[in-house]
Parts: structure tokens; C-alpha cells; sequence
């Protein structure tokens, strides 16, 4: 069933490199807040010294770090080697929701972190294991959270004992711990 009208003619391709070059005449170049100088505001970027990456750092602190829970976390806390900048992780798993849930729970905690980056002890990297729930919280709330468990967590971070933590004699290592032997 053809009608009487015809595809149009094909137009000829335009070369990227023009398209790009008229593109770049048309729109005068934006400068960034980076870029002004005198900005009082500081950057306010997630950076990637910032970030844990590598899984062998991720290892590293779920297996020897120290862990504070809440409702919607587990967090970890293990020393950096080289006692620089403090790093966060953020694990999601799919018990969390679908990708756009994970994702949405992940943003939310970088963002959190990257506000209050001072709040937490320097040195140390911190992965943060999120539970399901979280992506139904405000990112307020989020950071009522998170700023709720700080002091245990700095705490946790220095590697001193709880003074108030009870003993089992059962225990052997010495570690404080319950447990058996």
C-alpha cells in the first residue's frame, strides 16, 4: 500500500568537525564558578580522592573495620594506611530496590558525605552498607541519621575501648568482645 508521496531525498551528512565548529561560534563559552575569581562559595564536588574505588580497599574495611548500625545503614570504619583524606564507599545491593532505587540511595548518601566531610574523623575510609528503606527517605533525614551516629562512629575510628562495654569472661582474645572462645 504505497501513497503517492515519496520519502525525501536524503540530505548529504554534515561533518561532525563543522557541526561542532559552528556549534562553538553559536554559544559564547559559560565560565565556570571555578573559573570567577573572588568566589566565596568553596567547590562543592564528590572528588575522586575522595572516593573509594578499588575493591581491595573495600575488602580492607569490611573485614577489619569498626561498625556502627542504624536503622537504614551499616557503616564501617577502618584507619588508611597513609593517614591522608577520609574516603567513602557506599555498597547497594539489589535487596535494596531496582537500579533506580540503589542509585537514588547512593546519591543521596555521597551527597550527605560530601556536606559533612568534617564531621567525620580524617584518615579513616568509610563504607557505608545501605539497607533497604533508605531511598524512601528525604536527604534530611538521611543526615539527622547519619549525623545521630557520628560521635560513636568517631569514637569507633579512634580504636578506643568502650569503658561501659561489659566483658565476657568467656572471652579469650581480650578483645572486649562477647563470644566464646
Amino acid at each position: 500500500m504505497a501513497s503517492g508521496r515519496a520519502w525525501p531525498r536524503a540530505v548529504a551528512a554534515r561533518s561532525s568537525t563543522t557541526a561542532g565548529v559552528r556549534a562553538a561560534r553559536a554559544s559564547p563559552r559559560r565560565s565556570t564558578r571555578s573559573e570567577v575569581v573572588g568566589d566565596p562559595r568553596p567547590r562543592q564536588t564528590f572528588t575522586r580522592a575522595q572516593r573509594l574505588r578499588r575493591r581491595p580497599d573495600f575488602l580492607r574495611v569490611q573485614e577489619g573495620g569498626a561498625r556502627v548500625t542504624t536503622r537504614h545503614l551499616l557503616i564501617l570504619i577502618a584507619p588508611r594506611p597513609d593517614d591522608s583524606t577520609t574516603r567513602l564507599g557506599v555498597v547497594a545491593s539489589r535487596k535494596v530496590g531496582c537500579a533506580v532505587q540503589r542509585n537514588r540511595a547512593k546519591r543521596l548518601l555521597r551527597d550527605v558525605f560530601r556536606r559533612n566531610v568534617a564531621s567525620f574523623p580524617r584518615g579513616v575510609d568509610v563504607v557505608v552498607i545501605v539497607r533497604p528503606g533508605v531511598d524512601e527517605l528525604a536527604c534530611r533525614e538521611l543526615e539527622a541519621e547519619i549525623q545521630a551516629v557520628l560521635p560513636l562512629v568517631r569514637k569507633r575510628a579512634s580504636g578506643k575501648p568502650n569503658p561501659g562495654a561489659q566483658v565476657d569472661p568467656r572471652n579469650r582474645s581480650g578483645d572486649g568482645r562477647k563470644g566464646g572462645p
